[in-house]
C-alpha cells in the first residue's frame, strides 16, 4: 500500500544556509574578519544568498595598519574569514525568524497575483481585453477543390 505524501516544497538556499542567519542581523553594527587580515566595523545594510554583504559607515583596519572610514562599502561573500556575532543573539531564533519573513514575503506575491489575475494579463501576456463584442474576422473562400480557407 502506498500512502500518498504532499509534493516538497523547493527551498530557497537563502533558507538553508548560513546567509539566512547574516540576513537576520541587518541593521546591526558588526565586526568582520577578511581572509586578508583586514577587520572591517560596520552596519551591515544588506546580504545576498553568497554572503555578498553592502555595508554603511565602515571602519576598515588592516592588522598592523591604519584605520580608515567609507560611507559605503561592498564585501564579496569569498573574501569573510569571520562574523562576530553579537553576544546577545539567539542564532536559532534569528535563523527561525528570518525564514518566516522569507516565506511571508513569497506568500504575499503569490496571494497577490491569484488576487486579481486578469489585471497581470492585461499588462501584456497577449489577452486583450475590450469592452466591445469581438466578430468574426471575413473569411474569403479561394477554392474548395484545394481545401484552402484564407482570411482576408
Amino acid at each position: 500500500e502506498v500512502e500518498w505524501m504532499p509534493p516538497r516544497r523547493r527551498v530557497d538556499p537563502a533558507e538553508r544556509s548560513l546567509a539566512c542567519l547574516l540576513q537576520s542581523l541587518e541593521g546591526q553594527r558588526l565586526v568582520i574578519e577578511l581572509r586578508s587580515d583586514v577587520i572591517v566595523r560596520a552596519t551591515l545594510e544588506s546580504v545576498d544568498e553568497f554572503m555578498n554583504m553592502m555595508l554603511v559607515s565602515a571602519s576598515v583596519q588592516p592588522m598592523g595598519g591604519e584605520r580608515s572610514s567609507y560611507e559605503f562599502m561592498y564585501l564579496k561573500g569569498r573574501n569573510v574569514r569571520f562574523v562576530h556575532l553579537p553576544k546577545n543573539l539567539d542564532p536559532e531564533g534569528a535563523i527561525l525568524s528570518q525564514r518566516e519573513k522569507i516565506v511571508n514575503a513569497r506568500l504575499s506575491v503569490v496571494k497577490e497575483h491569484l488576487r486579481n489575475p486578469l489585471e497581470r494579463l492585461a499588462k501584456g501576456d497577449g489577452l486583450v481585453i475590450t469592452s466591445e463584442p469581438l466578430l468574426p474576422a471575413p473569411v474569403a473562400d479561394v477554392g474548395h477543390a484545394h481545401g484552402v480557407t484564407l482570411l482576408e
